[in-house]
């Protein structure tokens, strides 16, 4: 400060304490991939698939009643699955608007 009270400007070659204040942080490293989340996504897509290509083969060589607990059980399976594939996905392929946060933790 001199003696009016005024701060000192800063001389060349000095550099301010404070000289990068204003600028943006760093970025944050991104979330890695959940691998038990994506695995049991994967897994439940596949047997939901199975469970009802076998309700239908069922359906067609047997009756109706004996095909159903085939086809609800892939139904059961394959929702849940094909929608955190869907999202596992479009995560991979760098799909603005979807991040790893999106698929719950098993942790």
């Amino acid at each position: 400060m001199t003696s009016l009270g005024f701060p000192r400007l800063p001389r060349q070659g000095r550099q301010l304490k404070y000289e990068r204040l204003n600028d943006e942080p760093p970025r944050l490293r991104p979330r890695k991939a959940p691998k038990k989340e994506v695995a049991l996504a994967l897994f439940l897509f596949t047997c939901g698939i199975l469970f009802i290509l076998t309700g239908l083969n069922v359906f067609w060589t047997e009756n109706f009643f004996d095909s159903v607990p085939f086809t609800m059980l892939g139904c059961i399976c394959f929702i849940p699955g094909a929608y955190h594939t869907y999202i596992c996905y479009h995560v991979w392929r760098g799909t603005e608007g979807f991040s790893w946060t999106m698929i719950p933790n098993m942790d």
